[in-house]
C-alpha cells in the first residue's frame, strides 16, 4: 500500500471544499458593467445594463446569489419574459446568453462552483427563432427612373 502524505490530503480537501467568496448578482453584474466600459465594450455594457434592468423587474431585486440561480429559476424567468413582458426568442435568447457569460464569469472568478451550473440542464438555443432569409430580386420596372439611370450611365469624357 502506498503512503501518501498529510499534504495532499489537506491539498485534496481544499479543491473540494473550496470556499465561495460571498457576492450577490447585482454586485458582481454592476462591476461587470464597469469592466466592460472601461474596455470601451459598450454596446455589450448595454446589453448586460439591460439584463440587469430585466433580472431586478423580475426577481425585484438584485440581492442573491448565483447560487439561487438553478434550471427551475432560469424556467421561470423566461416564462415571465416570453407572458408578463411579451418578449421574441431572439430578445430571450439575448438575455440568458448574457446570463449564462455572466454565469460563466462568475465560475472562473470562484463566486459558484461549476457542479451548480444550470445551463447544462437549460439549454440557451432552446431560444433561437429561426428567420427566412428573403431574396429579392430587383427589376427595372421597380425602381426609380432616375437611380437606375444614374447607377448604369457612362461617364462622358471631356
Amino acid at each position: 500500500m502506498k503512503k501518501t502524505t498529510p499534504c495532499i490530503h489537506l491539498l485534496i480537501i481544499n479543491k473540494v471544499y473550496k470556499p465561495t467568496v460571498k457576492q450577490t448578482v447585482g454586485n458582481y453584474l454592476d462591476h461587470y458593467i464597469e469592466c466592460m466600459i472601461a474596455e470601451n465594450r459598450i454596446g455589450n455594457a448595454k446589453t448586460f445594463k439591460e439584463l440587469r434592468t430585466s433580472i431586478s423587474n423580475f426577481y425585484r431585486s438584485l440581492d442573491f446569489y448565483f447560487l439561487d440561480i438553478d434550471t427551475d429559476w432560469l424556467k421561470r424567468y423566461a416564462q415571465w419574459l416570453k407572458t408578463v413582458k411579451n418578449y421574441s426568442d431572439n430578445t430571450i435568447g439575448i438575455r440568458f446568453r448574457s446570463l449564462r457569460a455572466l454565469y460563466n464569469s462568475a465560475v472562473s472568478d470562484g463566486l459558484v462552483r461549476k457542479s451548480n451550473y444550470p445551463f447544462d440542464t437549460f439549454t440557451v438555443s432552446q431560444f433561437n427563432e429561426q428567420t427566412a432569409h428573403v431574396k429579392i430580386k430587383l427589376y427595372k420596372d421597380n425602381l426609380k427612373p432616375n437611380w437606375f439611370k444614374n447607377l448604369f450611365k457612362k461617364k462622358e469624357k471631356n
